[in-house]
């Protein structure tokens, strides 16, 4: 059993993201530089570097997270042209039923539509049509109500012919 002593503190925010950040913000710190700010050996930080860029650079991963929308578009496309219908007709019905949700709501998402209906809103709905049950207005609305000239305009004008 580990004690007090061995046990891990939970919360407690090691040094490895403060050296990740040091490395991709100022890529001219040598590892010995980023471990005397940090307050840990170099060894330590050439460990969290490598397990965090796994032989990559940071200019590497710079790269990619400037690139990364569009690796994704390439990913996806590559995904949906492999697609065959046949493996799609296999599918298990629900898994038909959630690809083609989470494909609406993603569509929606590109078009800048709303992806979902809060609690709220559908508070504010049900609310707007109590209201408007509550206090029931008639709207009358004539043809010269509508019109862009109206009745009137429409007599000066045949009577100054």
């Amino acid at each position: 059993m580990a004690t007090s002593e061995t046990a891990p503190q939970l919360g407690k925010i090691g040094v490895a993201p403060k050296i990740r950040k040091l490395a991709l913000r100022y890529p001219e710190l040598s590892k010995s530089d980023i471990a005397r700010k940090v307050g840990c050996t170099r060894q330590n930080v050439s460990c969290v570097l490598n397990t965090f860029l796994d032989n990559r650079s940071p200019a590497t991963l710079l790269d990619f997270q400037t690139t990364k929308a569009e690796v994704y578009d390439a990913l996806q496309l590559r995904i949906l042209e492999s697609l065959t219908a046949a493996e799609i007709t296999k599918a298990p019905l629900m898994a038909r039923v959630t690809s083609a949700a989470i494909l609406e709501d993603k569509a929606r998402l590109v078009r800048g539509q709303a992806t979902g209906i809060s609690m709220i809103q559908m508070l504010d709905v049900v609310e707007a049509i109590k209201a408007q049950r509550a206090n029931p207005r008639t709207i009358s609305v004539s043809i010269d109500d509508i019109s862009p000239i109206s009745a009137d305009k429409r007599n000066d004008a045949a009577n100054n012919k």
